[in-house]
């Protein structure tokens, strides 16, 4: 089963952070990552993300945990969150994001510290919860990501994370992490994951039998127009299939994919029609591999 462990260097890792009471100055050549805040109007959100091109496109992830080296401690924040970045910041760089800018001119999506969620952040996150749980520094802080969300990050589009706090209380409270830039290599972040490589062709269409709206959903996650459906793809289903419905009849006792070898439309409804001996090579191609 593939696994790899990045510890990137300076130059090929991208982390940087964010400072309200320095809106304009960009913190890319920091050698630390700090998270936290001072008082009102002083907040600092780390940004991360990481080359995971390595990972075949279509490939399921298993594991992704994050290593982060915790230097010091101001005093510690309870609350932390690691959120995915959405494609409307896609453009953000190490050396030109500031709070103001995700890349030195541009403004975030949704304002000033990329703090909107569905806007700037995606709604669910990869990681949340009590970092006085993780130990006292100095000491590696573990953070096993949501497998869900960073399987989006690789189908959908890899736009980095945000770490950030929204806690207040204490009055004041800071985070000091390494970064990719600190001169003792053994601390630099971590990023460890572990994937099923693909098989057969990659999954194009996903159908939820319980979707009232009865959906088709891209690989992009929006949904697919009836008229737009092609053959020679791969569908997942989601659900539990009716025995009564003659909705991918051929799948009735059957695993969640389907090859699709002809479709029928006429704008407004798509009928969809499977070629079982394809599936079952593909099911027998993912048992021997």
């Amino acid at each position: 089963m593939p696994e790899q462990t990045w510890q990137p260097a300076e130059g090929v890792a991208t982390d940087t952070f964010i400072n309200e009471s320095n809106p304009a100055v960009n913190y890319g050549a920091n050698v630390q990552l700090i998270i936290g805040w001072a008082a009102a109007g002083n907040n600092r959100d780390i940004f991360m993300r990481w080359d995971l091109s390595s990972i075949p496109i279509g490939s399921t992830i298993e594991i992704a945990t994050l290593y982060l080296w915790a230097e010091a401690i101001n005093p510690i924040i309870d609350d932390i969150n690691i959120t995915r970045v959405l494609p409307a910041n896609a453009a953000w760089t190490e050396g030109g994001c500031t709070w103001n800018t995700m890349d030195g001119v541009n403004a975030w999506a949704g304002g000033a510290g990329c703090e909107v969620a569905g806007t700037d952040l995606a709604l669910t996150h990869l990681w949340t919860g009590d970092a006085s749980l993780l130990g006292a520094p100095p000491a590696w802080y573990v953070f096993p990501l949501s497998i869900s969300e960073f399987q989006f990050m690789l189908d959908v589009g890899n736009y980095g994370f945000k770490i950030y706090s929204t806690e207040r209380n204490p009055a004041f409270a800071a985070q000091h992490l390494y970064t990719s830039a600190a001169g003792l290599a053994a601390h630099w972040p971590q990023l460890y994951v572990r994937w099923l490589e693909p098989s057969g062709r990659l999954v194009e269409y996903t159908f939820d039998v319980w979707d009232p709206l009865q959906r088709l959903i891209g690989r992009d996650g929006h949904e697919v127009q009836p008229n737009e459906v092609r053959a020679d793809k791969w569908g997942k289903l989601l659900g539990f299939r009716s025995p009564s419905s003659k909705t991918y009849a051929s799948l009735a006792d059957g695993p969640d994919h389907w090859y699709i070898s002809g479709v029928t439309s006429d704008g407004e409804t798509v009928r969809i029609t499977p070629d079982e001996k394809q599936f079952a090579d593909m099911i027998l191609k993912r048992i021997t591999r």
